[in-house]
C-alpha cells in the first residue's frame, strides 16, 4: 500500500522560496520547493518547522512571478544540515492561490 496522502500528482520541480513565521522566526528564512501537487509540497529549510505550524510561503515561478501562500507543516524530518518539511496548502480562494493552481497545471502540459 503507497503511503502517498496526496490527492495530485507531484511534479518534480524546484523552485526558491522563503518563508516566515512572525511569532516565532522575526526574519524571513531562504528554502528550496520540491515535489510539488495541487494540494502542497515538500521544502527544504534551515530550520526546523514544528507539525501543525502555520505560516506564510513566497514561491518564486519559473517566470520571475512570485506568489504568497498560507501553508501549515504537516511533517519535518531532518535531513543533513537542513529539514525537509511536507506542507498544506492552507487557503482556498485567494489569486495568488489560483495563479500557482495555473502554474502547477501547466507543468502538465
Amino acid at each position: 500500500m503507497s503511503k502517498n496522502k496526496r490527492k495530485s500528482e507531484r511534479s518534480p520541480i524546484e523552485l526558491a522560496a522563503s518563508y516566515g513565521i512572525p511569532q516565532d522566526l522575526p526574519d524571513t528564512e531562504e528554502a528550496q520547493v520540491k515535489d510539488v501537487s495541487a494540494g502542497g509540497f515538500c521544502i527544504y529549510s534551515p530550520k526546523k518547522i514544528p507539525e501543525g505550524k502555520a505560516f506564510i510561503l513566497a514561491v518564486d515561478l519559473d517566470n520571475n512571478e512570485q506568489i504568497t501562500v498560507t501553508v501549515k507543516a504537516v511533517w519535518c524530518q531532518p535531513e543533513e544540515e537542513r529539514f525537509r518539511v511536507g506542507v498544506q496548502i492552507m487557503e482556498e480562494n485567494s489569486p495568488d492561490l489560483k495563479r500557482f493552481l495555473e502554474f502547477y497545471n501547466s507543468l502538465s502540459e
